[in-house]
C-alpha cells in the first residue's frame, strides 16, 4: 500500500489498515521535513506486523525485537518495522511511525548522520514524535530524585537493554533537546542541523549554542532539578507533618458536620414525634 514517499508491507486481511497507516506516514513525513527543513522527500517502506501476519514473520521479528519495543527502524535500508498492538487504531500508531520516520529521513539526509551522538537521534525523533508527556516527565522525575540519570556520553554509542533504562534514556534525550530550545530558542536548532551538514557534531553544537555538550548538560541537570524542586518539599519531615495536621483539622470539620446533621435529624423526629402525639384519635 503506497501514498506518496511511504509504502506499507501489510498481511492479507490488513489492507484497510495500512491504507489509514500509509496515509498517516505521508503526512508525518511531510511534517518531520517540514520542520527539520529538509527538501527531498525520502523513500521508506514499513512492515506491518499484526495478528494475521505469517506466523514465521512474527518469530523472526520477536527474535530480532525485544518484546517491549512497539517498531523499529532500519535507517541504512530505509525500512521500518511496527507491531500493531491489540485494539491499537491507525491514528494511536501516528507518534511511532513519526519516531521511525525521524530516523530514515535524517539517516538519507545526513551524510554523517551516523556519527551523531545516539541520545541525539533518539532525542529527535522523539520531538518529532510529540510524545514527551507525562510517562517520561515521571521517569526523568524519579531518576532525578534518586540519582539515576545516565551520563549523556555513555549514551553516545548504545541505548541500555533493559526496558526501564532504555525509556530513561528517550526521556534524557527528549529533555535534554527542551532545555536547548527553552534556553536557546528555536532559531538556534536549526543553526545546529544547518552546521551539521558540514561539520562534526560537537562543532556544529558548539556553533549553535556556544558551549560544549559537557557544559550544556551540566546546565541542563540545574535546569531539571530545578523543576522538580517542588518534589523534594513534597517528601520532607515538614509537608509530613503539615500533612498530619491538614487531615486531622479535616477529620474535625468532618466529625462537626456529622455531630450537626445527626442533632438536627433528632429534632426533626422529635418534632415529628410530638405532632403525632398532640393529634386527636381517629
Amino acid at each position: 500500500m503506497r501514498a506518496g514517499p511511504v509504502a506499507v508491507i501489510h498481511a492479507d486481511g490488513d489492507a484497510g489498515y495500512a491504507r489509514a497507516v500509509a496515509a498517516l506516514a505521508a503526512a508525518a513525513h511531510e511534517r518531520i521535513r517540514a520542520d527539520l527543513g529538509l527538501d527531498h522527500p525520502v523513500e521508506a517502506a514499513i512492515l506491518l506486523l499484526s495478528p494475521n501476519s505469517p506466523a514465521a514473520t512474527r518469530e523472526e521479528w520477536s527474535r530480532r525485537l525485544p518484546a517491549w519495543m512497539a517498531g523499529a527502524a532500519i535507517p541504512a535500508r530505509q525500512f521500518i518495522v511496527v507491531r500493531v498492538a491489540p485494539g491499537q487504531t491507525p491514528a494511536g500508531m501516528e507518534p511511532l511511525l513519526a519516531h521511525e520516520l525521524t530516523h530514515v529521513i535524517l539517516r538519507a539526509d545526513y551524510p554523517g548522520h551516523d556519527g551523531w551522538p545516539l541520545w541525539f537521534q533518539e532525542g529527535l525523533a522523539m520531538r518529532e514524535s510529540r510524545t514527551e508527556g507525562l510517562r517520561e516527565y515521571v521517569t526523568l522525575s524519579a531518576a532525578a530524585l534518586f540519582g539515576r540519570m545516565h551520563p549523556l556520553e555513555r549514551l553516545s554509542v548504545r541505548l541500555p537493554d533493559a526496558e526501564a533504562e532504555a525509556r530513561l534514556a528517550y526521556a534524557q534525550s527528549a529533555s535534554f533537546l527542551a532545555f536547548l530550545e527553552a534556553r536557546a530558542g528555536r532559531g538556534r536548532f536549526a543553526v545546529l542541523m544547518r552546521e551539521l551538514r558540514d561539520r562534526d557534531f560537537e562543532d556544529a553544537f558548539r556553533v549553535a549554542y556556544g558551549a560544549g555538550t559537557g557544559a550544556a548538560e551540566g546546565q541542563w541537570l540545574r535546569w531539571v532539578n530545578r523543576r522538580l524542586a517542588w518534589v523534594p518539599a513534597l517528601t520532607s519531615d515538614t509537608a509530613f507533618w503539615l500533612l498530619i495536621t491538614l487531615l486531622f483539622l479535616a477529620a474535625i470539620v468532618v466529625r462537626r458536620r456529622r455531630s450537626r446533621l445527626m442533632r438536627e435529624r433528632w429534632e426533626r423526629e422529635d418534632a415529628e414525634e410530638e405532632a403525632r402525639e398532640g393529634e386527636p384519635p381517629g
